[in-house]
């Protein structure tokens, strides 16, 4: 955060308002560097995060900035928190078997399900229809990246071919996760 040249370099590169955050689904850091209060972990809580919910305070992850000095000052901080939340969970894991045993006849029950997860770069999503046979008849992933890179068309337009990037980077694009 001390460092005058990065921070100058990536203050006001490609800002977000929290309505094109919102218009696109962009959720995570990106979302919570545009001043978007929205995190999975918060509204959909573990049992484990129960317990460690001192270590969960984001009330200050959160900049209203919306630009790539906000996306890394979000990450930076989210990197720091994870190991205190990491730390105070690898003492409540109880002791024992965590497998659990599925045969090769595993069969879901016939119907839709739906889970989300806040994963490093947003809220992942997955979706299981079945009709209760061992495979089910469609499977689909919503993935944060897709809509990061959503983004871009519309916000590097005008930037400096030297910060596309920086923009890039700064919105923590995975490549693989898009193209599955």
């Amino acid at each position: 955060r001390d460092n005058l040249m990065v921070s100058n370099r990536l203050r006001g590169l490609m800002p977000m308002s929290p309505e094109r955050v919102y218009f696109l689904g962009i959720t995570g850091a990106n979302a919570r560097a545009s001043g978007v209060r929205r995190d999975q972990r918060r509204k959909f809580f573990l049992k484990s995060y129960k317990e460690v919910s001192q270590y969960l305070d984001l009330s200050g992850y959160y900049t209203p900035t919306g630009d790539a000095w906000g996306r890394f000052v979000i990450r930076v901080e989210e990197i720091k928190n994870s190991g205190k939340i990491l730390t105070q969970l690898i003492k409540q894991i109880p002791g024992g078997n965590f497998c659990v045993p599925v045969g090769q006849n595993f069969a879901p029950c016939a119907g839709d399900a739906v889970a989300h997860v806040e994963s490093p770069r947003g809220r992942m999503s997955a979706l299981v229809v079945s009709d209760g046979s061992s495979i089910p008849a469609r499977v689909k992933f919503d993935i944060p990246s897709f809509h990061a890179l959503r983004a871009c068309p519309g916000t590097i337009a005008g930037e400096n071919i030297d910060d596309i990037n920086l923009i890039l980077n700064g919105l923590d694009i995975l490549i693989s996760e898009v193209d599955r």
